[in-house]
């Protein structure tokens, strides 16, 4: 285990000193901002316990239900990409931080103006993250409960706030759910906790929704995944109804509460929080400290290898490097030109036939389900018969038009991962020419120079939840209001079929303007993300080309000043990676 939690947290602390001191000098704000949060934890003594996972998992209940009380909403659509952070605080507040720097103190009570979609469309507030102030003892000494947005239910790309919160977690609860099992999203998004997080709670919820042995089959699938993208076979799932939990906590009842069997999950969290959460919060700080150092020495050595190059042969190497890129350029811009064609097409051509099987496969059942609603009213008078159809033809139309959405976001975005996946290899093999460029030009070894632009997959992009309300009523000559509901049951009934199967259509119409719209929003998000990739990795190697070419501007003497500095600088890296990786190895899960 690590040595005694003072001194190394000293160690590590110097370590993020020296650190920063050694980005700033050399204008890395990207180093400096990841470690800031990772230091301000340490030193304040705060321990991030993050809850991931996919949308709709039931995480801001399963928060609540910890904390016991509903404090954070819970919608049926997505939240928007907002970090809601739960901290100690002796007054029950909120605190809104804004992207702009400014920040406002709230009731608790109006939290769903900021980090709801019906609140907050877009975050259109420009909300940055959300910090709830409660007396709760949990909190107490430093724990702070977080609660991130659902995989899959924003762009991976914008802000991706879920994403970019991984490297401040201390440890991570990974909520699953009993139906439906883990999603390809949900294992890929695991894939990258692991690469951040050493203690991971996984947590199965909604277990109130399944039988026994349903719930025995659920966790033996979830678990073998899990174990699968793990690979070692000591997983340990806490299966809980997050649901009963809250509702048997505010409602004193201690039966529901004990139904939910969310007491042993707690028992090995509060275990967990006195005797290990000192050495996981860090070994959270130390791999942030060494990932933020592999960087940085990485870009010092690629510095110190330029400005050792006489000067036109760097200025030549430069254009040689920029030159070279030109055809990766050319080759990446083909290939978004052709995934462009390739998903308008192929993906739309699959939408329109799916939709026109559905509304084949469903014209008879639609006409049978009109028929059985207005044989339930057959007794009443016409304007009860007519207010009652009234009443369940949206529900006819939504009845079908819901699941099958949800069906067939899933089919498109497993479409659009098969498509896209030979140019994300691509674009892959074009990061690993721009490197292999660099390598060749300037002689420098950068396998790891660029460790967070490889591109994974497409899933993350689509954003598959979404609603659907049909809002439509039949009218009828008043004359008929008045008859019994036999007589004119079959007028209405004809009446309503047409309404029915004419906005069934319109929907459905609406329905592929949607899918189509966000999948174009979709693929061009995802072209940027691969544009953005390539250029980045160019940009970065180019930078430090350039810091080397305007040290040598300044003649021999600022040469070999910039040379020792630059191997001062290395050698204090390197002596920071040597501490920090004697200090302990990752544990596993």
């Amino acid at each position: 285990m690590l040595d005694t939690y003072a001194s190394t947290r000293g160690e590590i602390l110097s370590a993020f000193d020296t650190l920063n001191r050694l980005a700033s000098g050399r204008g890395a704000d990207r180093v400096n901002s990841s470690t800031a949060l990772a230091r301000e934890r340490l030193e304040k003594n705060r321990f991030n316990l993050v809850v991931f996972g996919e949308f709709k998992r039931g995480k801001s209940t399963f928060v609540n239900a910890l904390l016991g009380r509903d404090l954070l909403p819970r919608a049926v659509v997505p939240l928007t990409s907002i970090v809601t952070l739960v901290r100690y605080g002796s007054v029950e507040k909120a605190i809104v931080l804004f992207k702009d720097g400014h920040c406002t103190e709230s009731p608790v009570s109006e939290l769903p103006a900021f980090i709801t979609e019906r609140g907050n469309p877009n975050n259109t507030k420009g909300v940055a993250r959300v910090e709830v102030l409660l007396p709760d003892p949990l909190l107490k000494d430093g724990v702070q409960l977080v609660d991130t947005p659902g995989v899959g239910s924003v762009y991976e790309h914008n802000t991706d706030t879920t994403t970019e919160f991984l490297p401040n977690a201390d440890a991570a609860i990974f909520l699953v759910a009993a139906d439906p099992p883990m999603s390809k999203n949900e294992r890929e998004f695991l894939h990258q906790i692991r690469q951040y997080v050493s203690k991971v709670f996984f947590v199965q919820n909604k277990i109130d929704h399944l039988s026994p042995d349903e719930l025995t089959q659920s966790l033996a699938f979830n678990r073998h995944v899990i174990e699968e993208e793990l690979g070692h076979d000591s997983v340990t799932i806490f299966p809980v109804s997050a649901r009963l939990a809250l509702d048997g906590k505010t409602g004193g009842d201690a039966t529901v509460t004990a139904s939910s069997r969310i007491a042993v999950f707690e028992q090995a969290l509060g275990d967990f929080l006195m005797r290990e959460r000192g050495t996981v919060a860090l070994q959270s700080a130390a791999n942030g400290a060494i990932k933020a150092a592999s960087d940085l020495r990485l870009a010092i050595e690629l510095q110190r290898r330029a400005v050792q190059t006489p000067a036109e042969m760097l200025e030549e190497r430069l254009q040689l490097f920029q030159d070279r890129l030109k055809d990766v350029r050319h080759q990446k811009e083909e290939d978004l030109f052709l995934l462009r064609k390739l998903l308008n097409q192929r993906v739309v051509e699959l939408l329109d036939a799916d939709l026109e099987l559905l509304q084949e496969s469903q014209r008879k059942p639609l006409r049978e389900r009109l028929e059985h609603v207005a044989e339930e009213g057959a007794d009443r008078n016409g304007a009860s018969l007519l207010a009652h159809i009234n009443a369940r033809l949206p529900g006819l139309v939504e009845d079908i038009l819901m699941p099958w959405r949800a069906e067939e976001a899933d089919r498109l975005a497993a479409a659009l991962d098969e498509r896209l996946q030979p140019f994300t290899e691509k674009v892959n093999g074009l990061i690993d020419q721009v490197h292999a460029i660099s390598e060749d030009v300037f002689d420098v070894r950068l396998e790891h120079f660029a460790p967070d632009q490889r591109l994974a997959g497409f899933s993350g992009f689509f954003v598959r939840n979404w609603q659907i309300q049909v809002h439509f009523e039949l009218a009828v000559m008043p004359a008929l209001y008045a008859m019994p509901g036999r007589w004119v049951r079959r007028h209405l009934v004809k009446a309503a079929w047409m309404k029915l199967w004419e906005q069934f259509g319109m929907h459905c119409g609406q329905m592929r303007y949607d899918f189509v719209r966000r999948l174009q929003a979709s693929i061009e998000e995802y072209a940027k993300m691969l544009d953005a990739k390539v250029e980045d990795t160019a940009d970065s190697i180019a930078a430090a080309v350039r810091s080397a070419m305007a040290e040598q501007a300044r003649g021999k003497t600022a040469i070999e000043e910039a040379v020792l500095r630059l191997d001062n600088e290395l050698a204090q890296v390197n002596a920071l990676l040597d501490t920090l990786l004697n200090l302990d190895e990752k544990k596993p899960v």
